[in-house]
Parts: C-alpha cells; structure tokens; sequence
C-alpha cells in the first residue's frame, strides 16, 4: 500500500536553518527530518511534483551563491542536487512538469556578446529531462518583447513541445503565450498592486483515482522529532 507523506520546509532568511519535516497519514503525525544549512528555497519559487518526487529552483548558500536544482525522494525521505543543463541559462525563471513524468525548466539565455555572440539570441529555453536524468533544449523563442514580465520572480509556465507554445504567467497575474517566437497573447487576468489575494498559478492537471485516508491532519497536528 503506498503511503501518503507531506513534505513541509520552513523558508526563512539566508543563514538561517531551513528546518524541514514529513507528515505521515499512516501514524497520523509530524517528524522532523533535519535542518539544512547549505540551501534556501526562496518563496517565489514553487516546487513542482514529477513521478512522486519534488522539485526546486534552490539557492547554494556556501560558498558561491549559485542556484541549482534539489529534489526530494518521498520514498527515501532525503534531499539530493540535479546537475544543470550544459550549457546552463543565464537565468533560471521556474520549473514545469511535461506529459506527467519529465521535469521541464524555463530559462533565459542571455548571449555573450563581448565573445562575439549574436545579440539577436536573447530570449527563452525550455530544458527537458530524459529518461536517464540528462537535459534536452526542447525549444527556443527569441526575439519577443516581453522580457519585462518574463523577467520578474515567482512566474509559472507550461510548455507544448510539439506546437512550439510557451505559456507564462507572472505575480502580477499577467497572461503571455508565445509561439514561433511570436508574442501572440498577452492579458491581465485580474487583481493588481493593491490586491491581497495571491497570484494565480499555471498548473497542469493529471486524473488521478487515488484518495487520501482522511485522519487528524486538519485538527490537530502532532510531532516527534528523530535525533539527528
């Protein structure tokens, strides 16, 4: 019988201990699994869930401050880094899921221009995962005219490899779809500066039958810690 688990990570400042702990709805309680002090996740970037694992645009807090991909294995309970895409974007703006099973990133490539690079090639990549963990460059969309809006924090995109469709929305709820490297729809979907509610997000949605056992979660919330 699979078990259901929560992962739940405090996000806090940069050199601050990230506490982070799993809800088991088999005991019906709270462990802590263990502090980390080498990585923050910044609360503009959502973790996105491929094939029972999660996924994030993490920060390296030792050492260079660089970012990077962590996962997290619900079955073993750890966290674990995936290597970048080589060559790795200038940027990376957000994480999506492609067909169910493969992770896919949204980067923004930025040309070397001073190393003869064509300036011409400023815009987006979307990277997908292969079956053996390496990156693929799905697709390219250069030259559009909205990077101010692809450029801001928290954003989240789908992408369609087979019609070369690029959907991104931002935290100022802002709609863009690109196609072809054409900008070809952009809408402000509601809310504003003055809004308290939370930006919307672009989420696929994959049928599912399984259901959670309902407990005490809601009620009541109970922890043991395990010594580290």
């Amino acid at each position: 019988m699979q078990a259901n688990k929560i992962l739940r990570v405090d996000r806090q400042f940069i050199g601050k201990k990230n506490i982070y702990e799993v809800y088991d709805f088999t005991s019906d309680c709270w462990r802590v699994l263990g502090t980390a002090t080498d990585w923050f996740l910044a609360a503009d970037h959502r973790g996105i869930s491929v094939k029972g694992n999660t996924y994030w645009v993490a920060l390296q807090i030792v050492g260079l401050h660089v970012e990077f991909i962590l996962s997290f294995d619900f079955s073993k309970e750890t966290f674990q880094s995936l290597p970048l895409p080589d060559p790795s974007p200038r940027l990376i703006l957000a994480l999506s899921v492609v067909k169910e099973e493969q992770l896919c990133l949204l980067g923004f490539h930025v040309p070397n221009v001073l190393m003869g690079a064509d300036e011409s090639l400023l815009g987006l990549q979307v990277w997908v995962t292969t079956s053996t963990g390496s990156w693929n460059k799905s697709l390219a969309v250069i030259g559009i005219d909205a990077y101010k809006d692809m450029l801001s924090i928290g954003i989240s995109f789908l992408a369609d490899e087979q019609n070369i469709v690029v959907m991104y929305l931002n935290t100022g709820n802002n709609l863009h779809i690109l196609r072809e490297n054409k900008h070809i729809l952009e809408e402000h979907l509601g809310g504003g500066s003055t809004s308290i509610s939370s930006p919307a997000v672009l989420m696929n949605y994959p049928p599912s039958l399984a259901r959670i056992r309902q407990g005490t979660f809601l009620r009541g919330r109970k922890r043991k810690a395990e010594s580290m």
